[in-house]
């Protein structure tokens, strides 16, 4: 621990000038060396407590632990038979309040068993503000570095409350090891900021568009600033509005069929004094369609490189930004989904059913990566529930998305899946009949909707699109 008087001054003298103060005031720095282990025991450091479901909380050895890295001889010790172990500060340590305006940074270095999860949490009275979560995979401590920012604004309810750290175990195996130290908590004042966030202009990230039949998805260009960044984007049609918010990404909900909607956004930072980038973005618009069940251009949300595409269920489906890395190009914006390695069941926000005698036509665009081997397979299945109820598979040479495929499935009257979610699925290459799995699929423009009226077929048909 290496707080000592002379710091609990300091930080109760500034309390009421942070806000004003561009330079950081340290208010904890835990290496964990007190008090001195002999072993592997359950005991807190100085000044911190155990919490609930501890099974094995302790300060032991780095030798001992076999553990790299961190700062002193001693760190926070995790091992989980059936439960999770936690250590919180208290208040009397930290001597200080949440304030608003102040930048509050907290640090950590994690190490311990391949896919555990170890996180810290900044807290005000009893409510977590933020929490990051690291999950290591060595015992090097320096291997893995978590940081989290965290501003309060003026009408934060816990402004002046006791501010607080907790370290923890989320997830771990009987077995495992896990280890925390070094762990940092600094304040900065922001009221010296009076700069807006940049770039000065308002671009969209990704424009409005209609991606179920009530909803309109839209992400704003990224902004960035010292002091943190919030978005708000507002309906000029209806009056709706997602209020200040981090998340550059936003999905308004509850619509009406049939209507178009137009949006615009506006940037601000976080500092004491609010800083606006001047006037809006552009106004754009999109139009909700009843029959649309899903689409998807994989435009959100938007990364330089990888990242995972909004409400896609699992973590093993990527977007590409085919900018950033030109290995495919594509006329449906700028991102597409890979599907290299797994195969991904969507859309856990899907609300539509299947529904007896409904004609649903799915089509989308696929291509191949130029680096890869010369035909990549590709396919998409629509589930209702857990049952495959129509799918399509093929090859595709073409690197520049002009390869279009699809089908369209007219529901029986009756099934055992009748009134289940509908759920889509793209195929890996490897997956496929004619495809190798060391090549990539990328799948753009993909939308499934209802067809009004539905064309006459008998009821179970699947029609390959060509």
């Amino acid at each position: 621990m290496k707080i000592n008087i002379m710091t609990k001054c300091k930080i109760a003298l500034c309390a009421m000038m942070l806000v004003g103060s561009a330079t950081a005031v340290e208010i904890l720095n835990e290496s964990f060396e007190a008090p001195t282990a002999t072993g592997y025991e359950k005991i807190a450091a100085t000044g911190w407590v155990l919490g609930d479901k501890v099974t094995v909380v302790g300060l032991v050895s780095n030798v001992t632990a076999g553990v790299t890295g961190g700062q002193g001889a001693q760190v926070a010790w995790f091992k989980e038979y059936n439960g999770v172990g936690s250590m919180e500060t208290t208040s009397s340590i930290l001597s200080t309040n949440l304030e608003a305006g102040t930048f509050y940074t907290l640090t950590f270095n994690a190490a311990g068993s391949s896919g555990h999860i170890l996180a810290a949490d900044l807290i005000a009275g009893t409510t977590v503000l933020a929490t990051k979560e690291v999950s290591p995979t060595t015992k090097n401590l320096d291997d893995k570095v978590g940081t989290l920012e965290f501003i309060a604004l003026p009408d934060h309810p816990n402004v002046g409350e006791a501010l607080a750290v907790r370290v923890r175990m989320i997830h771990g195996t009987w077995n495992g090891y896990d280890y925390i130290d070094n762990v940092t908590l600094d304040a900065t004042g922001t009221s010296d900021d009076v700069t807006p966030p940049t770039p000065g202009t308002l671009l969209w990230g990704a424009v409005p568009v209609a991606n179920e039949n009530s909803t309109i998805m839209m992400q704003a260009a990224t902004a960035s600033d010292t002091n943190l960044v919030q978005y708000c984007f507002t309906n000029t049609v209806n009056g709706q509005t997602s209020g200040w918010q981090s998340n550059p990404l936003w999905i308004d909900t509850d619509l009406t069929s049939d209507t178009s909607y137009n949006y615009k956004y506006k940037v601000r930072d976080m500092s004491a004094n609010l800083n606006e980038i001047p006037g809006w973005s552009s106004e754009e618009s999109a139009m909700i369609d009843q029959w649309t069940v899903l689409y998807d251009s994989f435009e959100v949300p938007t990364s330089s490189t990888l990242d995972y595409p909004y409400g896609w269920g699992s973590r093993i489906i990527a977007t590409y930004d085919t900018v950033a890395i030109p290995l495919i190009s594509t006329p449906y914006g700028n991102r597409a989904a890979d599907t290299h390695y797994e195969d991904n069941t969507l859309p856990t926000y899907l609300t539509n059913v299947l529904s007896a005698s409904y004609t649903y036509e799915l089509t989308y665009n696929v291509c191949r990566r130029n680096t890869s081997t010369s035909t990549t397979g590709h396919g998409v299945e629509l589930y209702a529930g857990s049952t495959v109820v129509a799918s399509v598979f093929g090859t595709v040479t073409s690197t520049d998305m002009s390869h279009t495929d699809g089908f369209v499935f007219v529901a029986p009257d009756t099934h055992e899946e009748m009134g289940e979610l509908l759920k889509l699925r793209l195929q890996n290459s490897g997956s496929v009949s004619g495809g190798d799995w060391r090549s990539h699929s990328y799948y753009d423009n993909l939308r499934l909707r209802i067809l009004s009226p539905a064309p006459t077929a008998p009821s179970g048909t699947v029609i390959i699109l060509k």
